[in-house]
């Protein structure tokens, strides 16, 4: 009896430990980056987010639209690395990805164009969306051109392809 309560106890620990996994690995990742010179951090609860797209709409449709898609997000975290900045070690962004895969992250949309690099993953949990992230790394001609967005929240996969339509993620350039 003993035994049996060491191991679902260890079991549950090791389950806990995993599923934070990709957690830990984005806060790694953000909290290397977020302080280098010329790169942006952000972090925003979701009625925060929602507040603020009410205020960016410019038109009755367009406030439709933007509390359409931010309904459902819980939290925001942006980092963006300016044309000045270091873009982010090539190890890091995989190993962000690796453990975004750990944590049961799937690919939904993968983009490479020479030393640039667009990689969108989701993760599902009862047939909701309940995190996505993108990543964006690579330098272009003109300088850096590195962006990380993590929105944790409750969405269909419909509104992650609205969301799609409305950028030029996947459009030809």
């Amino acid at each position: 009896m003993k035994k049996s309560v060491w191991f679902v106890s260890a079991f549950s620990i090791c389950f806990c430990l995993s599923a934070r996994a990709q957690t830990t690995t984005l806060e790694q990742f953000i909290d290397k980056y977020k302080s280098k010179n010329e790169v942006f951090h952000l972090s925003m609860p979701g009625w925060a987010f929602r507040m603020a797209a009410r205020m960016a709409a410019d038109t009755k449709e367009e406030k439709l639209e933007l509390q359409s898609i931010a309904k459902g997000i819980g939290h925001v975290r942006l980092l963006v690395f300016n044309d000045t900045a270091e873009p982010p070690l090539a190890e890091d962004v995989n190993g962000l990805i690796s453990g975004a895969h750990k944590a049961n992250f799937q690919d939904l949309a993968f983009v490479q164009q020479g030393k640039q690099k667009v990689q969108l993953l989701i993760r599902e949990d009862k047939n909701r969306v309940s995190d996505l992230l993108l990543m964006v790394a690579g330098k272009e001609r003109e300088g850096n051109n590195s962006l990380l967005i993590s929105i944790s929240g409750s969405f269909s996969i419909d509104d992650v392809n609205r969301w799609l339509a409305k950028t030029k993620i996947g459009k030809e350039p």
